[in-house]
């Protein structure tokens, strides 16, 4: 008996390549020994290829009055893939992040009380990473919150995100943002 119970003889180098001719050249699969010094065949993807990215953010803010201040930014992002630099046949590049994407912020301060708003923005874009592959969708988001300083050293507040509670999602094959509500009661040392 040969140890495999099937009567042919073992063979490590004739596995791992039919396991690398049936994934492909450079398919991310790694072959290493692990502490006990058995064989551990590892897959991971990696990067492959060349990009250019260039983009631009702009940001600013103005304080309308003494309690009310609005801030906001926008940026934009592109990308190119060089063709010259060949691929791992299935393997796509896309930078996992919108062209556009943005918000604005309002936010009052009185003595004891403070609130603010924002609307945040992104477009629609493709994701990549590993198995999850698709298409993030546009999305909106407004958030809020409020905060009252009951004494020197005590402040109770609450902060809404996702306040309409639109079902999104930033990652594909990640989990589903929805509407959250945290309160708290915070106290200064």
């Amino acid at each position: 008996m040969d140890g495999t119970g099937i009567g042919q003889p073992f063979s490590k180098a004739a596995l791992e390549g039919a396991v690398h001719g049936a994934l492909g050249a450079g398919s991310g699969l790694t072959r290493l020994n692990d502490p006990a010094g058995t064989t551990a065949i590892v897959y991971s993807y990696g990067n492959a290829g060349r990009a250019t990215e260039w983009g631009m953010e702009f940001g600013a803010g103005v304080e309308v009055t003494k309690q009310v201040r609005i801030t906001g930014n926008y940026s934009y992002f592109d990308f190119t893939v060089d063709e010259g630099v060949p691929l791992v046949p299935g393997d796509l590049i896309v930078p996992n992040t919108p062209r556009h994407k943005g918000n604005v912020r309002a936010s009052f301060t009185a003595s004891r009380f403070d609130a603010w708003s924002s609307a945040s923005f992104a477009t629609a874009h493709d994701w990549s990473s590993g198995f999850f592959r698709g298409r993030i969708p546009s999305n909106q988001r407004i958030d809020g919150g409020l905060g009252y300083l009951l004494r020197a050293k005590v402040r109770v507040h609450a902060t809404a995100t996702n306040l309409f509670d639109q079902r999104t999602y930033h990652i594909y094959g990640g989990s589903i943002d929805r509407r959250r509500v945290l309160a708290g009661l915070t106290g200064y040392f």
